[in-house]
């Protein structure tokens, strides 16, 4: 008898991340200079694929960033790094609130 193993792909996933600065803590252009400086160090992470920030046209203390993985494992350790950890304690006191983070496959 054969014994055919078949590994199940991991589907690329994208996390949603929503970041709400306080108005007059920081200029809007300044907090999305600060995302594109962790951006290029999620770059070198294994599973990065791509991201990308907005910032909105109706509340422009809001930006909006999409990061694109090969998996939610690689995601999540990305999240778990002490870079990342130590990138967020640096502008949490900036943020109106905690950033949101959804995760959606395709």
């Amino acid at each position: 008898m054969t014994v055919i193993l078949i590994k199940e792909k991991k589907m690329t996933i994208t996390a949603l991340i929503t970041r709400q600065f306080k108005k007059g803590a920081i200029e809007i252009q300044e907090a999305n200079k600060i995302n594109l400086q962790i951006r290029a160090l999620a770059t070198v992470q294994p599973g990065f694929i791509s991201g990308q920030s907005m910032i909105s046209e109706d509340h422009p203390h809001k930006i909006i960033i999409l990061s694109k993985w090969d998996c939610r494992d690689d995601w999540e350790s990305w999240t778990a790094t002490q870079i990342r950890k130590d990138f967020y304690k640096k502008i949490e006191k900036l943020l109106e609130y905690p950033e949101e983070i959804e995760v959606f496959s395709h």
